[in-house]
């Protein structure tokens, strides 16, 4: 999945995961309503794993930045998290975990530079360890945003 301004830090984030040898598929709603949207079990059967990255930053003047999922219905909704592996990443907004809160995979990179996404590659393919603390954490004062 893709959102944001530009499509660019999301175009590379794809790019990236194919050139580790992953097989990258942009999810593209189909025209009609929720009847004809393809079924669970079909995803299931196609799809080892569900990321959502979205590109959408804050301004000074504009502080709530607020997903708007794809027509017909909200077809982009991650609907499979219980059933797909699914990881939402905020590339440039820390607060979307409001608008995806029963994702149980949620990373900030808090930018889109190409060096912030070949770190996230890094810490995606197991080279590297993630650094930061559980959303449960930042309640408990004990929050770390490093990546």
């Amino acid at each position: 999945m893709g959102y944001g301004i530009s499509k660019e830090a999301n175009q590379h984030f794809m790019q990236k995961l194919r050139d580790q040898g992953f097989e990258v598929t942009e999810f593209k709603p189909k025209e009609g309503f929720e009847g004809m949207m393809a079924s669970s079990e079909e995803y299931k059967k196609n799809y080892d794993l569900i990321i959502y990255s979205a590109n959408m930053a804050t301004k000074s003047n504009q502080t709530i930045v607020r997903i708007e999922w794809c027509q017909p219905m909200g077809a982009n909704v991650p609907v499979y998290i219980n059933s797909i592996p699914t990881i939402f990443i905020s590339l440039e907004n820390p607060y979307h975990l409001l608008d995806v809160p029963r994702v149980k995979t949620y990373i900030n990179t808090y930018g889109s530079s190409d060096i912030i996404l070949d770190k996230l590659i890094e810490k995606l393919m197991g080279k590297s360890e993630f650094k930061g603390k559980s959303p449960v954490d930042a309640f408990c004062g004990k929050w770390d945003t490093h990546l």
